[in-house]
């Protein structure tokens, strides 16, 4: 269906087709990773808030190219927990570290990128951020932004927004 839906739109307007970009929280994240594995010659990046992908990585066989990933978790989500569920969803770190490699990136190189306030209701700068970026393919990385002690549904401020719209127009 979202396939169609993202065919439909590169026909009837017109658009770049290397600006075609998901985002999804939740089941939405979930199956943002879903056409990731399944269609990835249909869009150029993707964020995931609060979602995860295949437990086995041997159900996701992303096509060429890959696609930048932007997964946002917070470590005190009790819906889809930070850390993932055995047999079920890996955590944040592994899927980051899955799509960083599957970008090319090296999974075991990343680099703090600083900290951002993204969530009002949470003291202080609460959202860490780490990049994926090194022997990345061209044009591809991988980064993760831990929600310090945040939850499922976060209040973001309107930075959220611009931080991840910009992230967007960068791949």
């Amino acid at each position: 269906y979202l396939s169609g839906l993202i065919e439909e739109a590169k026909q009837t307007y017109n658009i770049d087709p290397n600006r075609v970009y998901l985002i999804g929280h939740s089941n939405g994240g979930f199956m943002s990773f879903r056409m990731a594995c399944e269609a990835s010659t249909l869009f150029t990046a993707l964020v995931s808030l609060a979602g995860s992908t295949y437990d086995d990585p041997a159900d996701c066989q992303p096509g060429t190219p890959a696609v930048s990933v932007l997964v946002v978790h917070g470590t005190a989500d009790g819906t889809v927990p930070y850390e993932g569920v055995p047999d079920v969803y890996p955590g944040a770190v592994e899927v980051i570290e899955r799509s960083a490699a599957t970008a090319g990136c090296d999974p075991g190189s990343s680099t703090p990128l600083g900290t951002l306030d993204l969530v009002p209701a949470l003291e202080g700068e609460e959202t860490a951020r780490q990049a994926y970026q090194e022997d990345c393919d061209e044009g591809l990385s991988a980064e993760l932004w831990t929600i310090n002690e945040g939850g499922h549904i976060p209040f973001f401020s309107t930075e959220f927004a611009d931080q991840t719209t910009d992230w967007l127009f960068r791949h």
